[in-house]
This record gives C-alpha cells, sequence and structure tokens, in this order.
C-alpha cells in the first residue's frame, strides 16, 4: 500500500524512466488493490482530484467503494484520536448522506476536502447521516461551521453523547410524576425526565415503576439537583445492553410484535430455562443460549457476556467512544459478540456442555 502513496503524491520527473516502466509500475500498483472494482475507483480519483477523497483515503485497510447496502462504511486512520469528538453531518433536505450516488458522493468528498482539508476518518452512521472525525480542534470548528458541502445545504454538529449528558437519581417517591419533576428542574438544566422500571415477576412479562429516575442534562452532570426542599445526589447512568425478549440473544430488541433480527416471534414463546420453545409440561433442563453454560438462564445478570458487553458500554460512556473502539481498547473482538459464539470472557468462565 505504501507503493500507492508513492505513485500518488510524487510528481512525475521530467528526466526518469522509460514510458513502459511508467505502464508497469502503475499496473504493479492496480495488482495491489483488492479487486477490480478497487483498481477503478482508484483510476477515479486520481484523474478527479489532486488529493484522495477522506471516504476513499490511500493506504487505509477499510478503503473501498461505496455501497448504499453497507450500514457503516468505516475509513479509520492510523492516526485518529479518539480524544476529538466526531461530527455529524446531516443534510437539510432529508436525503441521506449515505444514499448519495457514486458521483454525488464523490464531489461531496471533493468539496468537504476544500473546505477543511483531509479528515482523519469518516463513516456513515445507521440513519444515514456521515460521521466525520477531524484531525484537531481547528478542522472541527471548521466543520461545525460548514452551511454547504457541494450543492448540498448541511447542518454539522456534534453527537448529543457529546452536548448532553444523562444521570440518575434514587429515592424518588413514586407520587412524583414525571412531568411535575421536570417542572422543578428545567431550571437546573434538565430538558427530559424518565422513570425507570422493573420486572415484577420472574417471567419477565409485568413492569412496575421504581424510585429510580434518569435526567438528561443539557450539559455536565451536576453532583446534586434539588427537587422541593429535597437534594439528590445524581449519578453518571450506565445503561444495561438490551436483551431480545424473543430470541434471548444480548445486543437488541424485539419489536412491538414481538419479531426480532433473529426471526420472527416465537410460538409457543422460548422457555426461559432451557431457551427453547416447547409446553409447559416438558421436562428440561437450564441453559444459557448466550455463553452456553447450564449453571443459569438466558437472562440472568450472572451471564459472562451480558457482564462483558456492559462494561463494554460503560468504558464508551465514560470516555465518550463508540463501542467497537471501546472493544477494541478492552481487547475484545470487533465483531459483536453474539455472532462469534463465545467470547473470551466466556471462554474463561466455567461452562457446561450442551444439555440434551
Amino acid at each position: 500500500m505504501t507503493l500507492l502513496v508513492l505513485v500518488r503524491v510524487l510528481p512525475p520527473v521530467t528526466p526518469g524512466p522509460s514510458p513502459l516502466s511508467h505502464v508497469l509500475s502503475f499496473l504493479f500498483c492496480l495488482l495491489l488493490r483488492f479487486s477490480f472494482a478497487n483498481s477503478l475507483l482508484f483510476v477515479m480519483a486520481s484523474l478527479s482530484s489532486p488529493q484522495f477523497p477522506p471516504l476513499f483515503a490511500a493506504g487505509s485497510a477499510h478503503s473501498q467503494p461505496y455501497s448504499s447496502n453497507s450500514e457503516m462504511l468505516s475509513v479509520s486512520s492510523a492516526g485518529s484520536t479518539s480524544s476529538i469528538p466526531p461530527v455529524i453531518i446531516h443534510l437539510t433536505s432529508g436525503q441521506k448522506v449515505s444514499a448519495l450516488s457514486f458521483l454525488d458522493l464523490s464531489s461531496f468528498s471533493d468539496s468537504l476536502s476544500a473546505q477543511v482539508g483531509m479528515v482523519t476518518s469518516s463513516s456513515f452512521l445507521s440513519g444515514g447521516d456521515l460521521s466525520v472525525r477531524p484531525s484537531d480542534e481547528s478542522q472541527k470548528d471548521k466543520l461545525l461551521a460548514l452551511v454547504m458541502i457541494d450543492k448540498f445545504q448541511v447542518s454539522c454538529s456534534l453527537p448529543k453523547s457529546i452536548t448532553t449528558q444523562k444521570g440518575i437519581i434514587k429515592g424518588v417517591s413514586l407520587n412524583y410524576p414525571e412531568d411535575e419533576i421536570l417542572s422543578l428542574l428545567e431550571n437546573q438544566n434538565v430538558t427530559k425526565v424518565e422513570r425507570l422500571k422493573y420486572f415484577k415477576n420472574s417471567n419477565f412479562e409485568e413492569r412496575a415503576l421504581s424510585s429510580s429516575v434518569t435526567l438528561i442534562f443539557n450539559g455536565s452532570i451536576p453532583p446534586e439537583v434539588r427537587i422541593g426542599l429535597i437534594n439528590f445526589r445524581v449519578e453518571k447512568f450506565y445503561p444495561h445492553t438490551h436483551r431480545c425478549k424473543n430470541c434471548f440473544h444480548v445486543g437488541h430488541l424485539a419489536d412491538l410484535e414481538g419479531n426480532c433480527k433473529n426471526g420472527p416471534k416465537h410460538s409457543p414463546a422460548l422457555c426461559l430455562k432451557c431457551a427453547a420453545p416447547h409446553d409447559d409440561s416438558v421436562t428440561c433442563n437450564t441453559f444459557c443460549i448466550n455463553c452456553k453454560s447450564s449453571e443459569h438462564n438466558s437472562r440472568s445478570n450472572n451471564c459472562p457476556i451480558f457482564q462483558e458487553m456492559n462494561a463494554v458500554l460503560r468504558l464508551s460512556i465514560d470516555k465518550n467512544i463508540p463501542v467497537g473502539e471501546a472493544r477494541t481498547l478492552m481487547g475484545l473482538d470487533s465483531s459483536p459478540l453474539v455472532k462469534k459464539g463465545l467470547s473470551y470472557a466466556a471462554r474463561l468462565s466455567k461452562s457446561s456442555p450442551l444439555p440434551t
């Protein structure tokens, strides 16, 4: 990949090798690309712009052609600095950046580079917006000031995790409804109030209100808030990872109809004890569908995979970094843990074979 950068950056020298050697060098560089499509993309970028567009950075292990079917296109650089927050670029027309054609995306990239310079990395978010990681604070300020990129009107902002913080207070009387709590806390930079719920029984079906309340602050979290005459200590809120009610896997939730990404709603529902569909009259053994252990069921908080993903979420919140980057810092595989089967933590734990 170093040869690609040399061929692209160094200007041609008049007294040099023969034209045939230039052709052979160019063909050799094309062979280094991953596929014919990438080779064609490399040629088009070379002919159209004096510098590589940020969405197709030369030498990046993630360099690949644009694909509208990809949920996230990441082009990370070796010099990425996680301390500088990303800037979210949104098209004010409502169109998704990820849905732009290749030609529009290429022009969009050229215009962005011309206005702010080369960025460290960029990726498509699941909603279609573009997340751009600036190289320094000066470039971050330039990105936030953009209102037009190429022919597209844009609005640029920092992630909500940067501009807002979520805290939790405990011991709030159930006699205080959410709207009344919010009215008493609006002058303390609170923008949203939500009372947490808990499951009343082991079947994880009926839920009840708890005395814990989460607060969204427009800015940093204060040490305490005052509701009437009572002061409540505020702690940073760390959410638990999702656990699906349909398939019992961690990492996602079922929709309102009971379907999830792993399939339609189970009928009959999976047994909480063995994670298999069967009648109540069937005798079964305890089995966790996530870590494959027979020591606890799939909804247990003792599951090492559940604990591992909670630790990843906690680190990502503390450092204001993406979950994938938090997994890397913890020395874990960046792929979704459930799809990889047993995690590192699960392999270290005492797991039993699959029950018969």
